[in-house]
């Protein structure tokens, strides 16, 4: 394997329409000499591509690669990232946040362990229309687990890149719930990750970019859901299921008007197979999400 002895991290960073607003992304773009970010330009507009090439910080920025696709996801534009990483480590960004590098860097030094294959970190919200951050701590390995479910938050990850390399593991195409199928084919043992108490991401809602905002790419979440399902089957954690409740729960909820009457007929069917797969006792964990997760 071709990893550059000299590197401490890859950052993968797709790019899809920003109209021209790269602010989050110059904010962050290291002066490190071991940091290779790979920016991944999915179907950019004319605007952030000249905003881009114009930028003086990211054209003098060590170790910056741009590569232009037509995918049209960022599940896919993950997958193309990763296969340009030579770095001992990855972290998924997104163009839109904001990651703390130099935390990550320090918690890669001091959990560089041959037993810990992903470091999770804290991380902040930041709410653009109330200007208020809030910040999100784990506290502990085995709350952090819990709570994965609520918010994943794969961008606060850093993971071994041979880990995932042995794992085959890939995104799958989608926009939506794309990160959770991700985690649950990897099938972690919480042998496997270590907890950083450092703030590692700041997360930007109320923005015009968040695909969240996207009816039509809500939609996505009915594939995501079918293909939870297949990764369940091999599975057998408690808290896996609450992924799946998840995203079924955010279906219902998110989408538009004129899809509440075809993202019920799912649901339906959905429910039926999951009865008829896992049993009702699972079945019945999905319905009682809602209030596990408020109380």
């Amino acid at each position: 394997m071709n990893v550059a002895v000299d590197r401490e991290l890859s950052v993968v960073v797709p790019v899809g329409k920003l109209y021209g607003d790269i602010s989050s992304l110059e904010s962050w773009i290291p002066s490190y000499p071991t940091v290779q970010i790979v920016l991944v330009l999915d179907q950019i507009d004319s605007k952030t591509r000249t905003a881009i090439d114009d930028s003086t910080l990211l054209q003098n920025a060590p170790l910056v690669e741009k590569y232009s696709v037509d995918f049209g996801n960022p599940g896919q534009t993950r997958n193309f990232g990763f296969e340009k990483t030579n770095s001992p480590w990855v972290l998924f960004s997104d163009s839109d946040d904001i990651p703390n590098i130099s935390n990550v860097l320090n918690a890669i030094k001091s959990h560089n362990d041959m037993n810990t294959n992903i470091i999770v970190g804290n991380y902040e919200v930041y709410d653009v229309n109330k200007n208020r951050t809030k910040r999100i701590e784990g506290g502990s390995l085995d709350k952090v687990l819990n709570d994965l479910p609520r918010g994943l938050g794969l961008w606060r990850f850093i993971f071994r890149r041979d880990y995932l390399k042995l794992k085959i593991a890939r995104f799958p195409h989608l926009s939506m719930a794309e990160d959770q199928v991700f985690f649950l084919s990897l099938n972690v043992i919480p042998a496997e990750i270590s907890f950083a108490n450092r703030i590692f991401y700041r997360y930007f809602i109320g923005n015009q970019f968040q695909l969240t905002n996207s009816s039509y790419r809500i939609q996505d979440l009915q594939s995501a859901i079918k293909l939870s399902i297949n990764v369940l089957s091999k599975t057998s954690s408690k808290v896996d299921f609450d992924f799946l409740a998840a995203q079924i729960f955010s279906l219902l909820l998110n989408g538009a008007k004129k899809y509440l009457i075809p993202n019920s007929i799912f649901t339906l069917r959905v429910s039926a197979l999951i009865v008829t797969k896992f049993g009702f006792s699972k079945f019945l964990r999905i319905c009682t999400y809602p209030f596990r997760r408020f109380q």
